[in-house]
């Protein structure tokens, strides 16, 4: 079955291919207020569907997922909400975002649990 115009699935693989390897080198991203080392992951100007893993010891449950210009979370770009489910140490979930919109440039994906209000965030590219 062909996908929409402008829809990208981000296959999960065993390889860890993809968006999932990016997503998977970053466990234990910094929170609001903490530098970061981390590399940032290229995404396409496209609706994709993002397998993200989690930190380590992240509880399961609602998760909003936003794309923003900075680190306060006040300018959301993209947002998608999720359900993440425990594996393990670690949780993840999958959500679907719209990037077309976005123009190229630097961003921050944050993940914020809803019974917690600090994000996690992750530095992104979109292309």
């Amino acid at each position: 079955m062909a996908e929409p115009f402008g829809y990208e699935h981000v296959p999960r693989s065993t390889n860890h291919s993809g968006l999932e390897r990016s997503i998977s080198a970053m466990l234990g991203p910094p929170r609001e207020g903490e530098a970061s080392s981390v590399p940032a992951i290229d995404l396409p100007r496209r609706v994709i569907n993002a397998h993200v893993i989690l930190p380590y010891f992240s509880p399961g449950g609602n998760y909003l997922v936003a794309v923003t210009t900075d680190r306060d979370g006040s300018s959301d770009k993209a947002t998608g909400r999720a359900v993440a489910n425990v594996q393990g140490f670690h949780a993840d979930l999958t959500v679907t975002l719209d990037l077309r919109r976005l123009t190229q440039g630097t961003y921050f994906l944050a993940t914020t649990h809803e019974g917690d209000p600090a994000s996690y965030f992750y530095p992104l590219s979109v292309k």
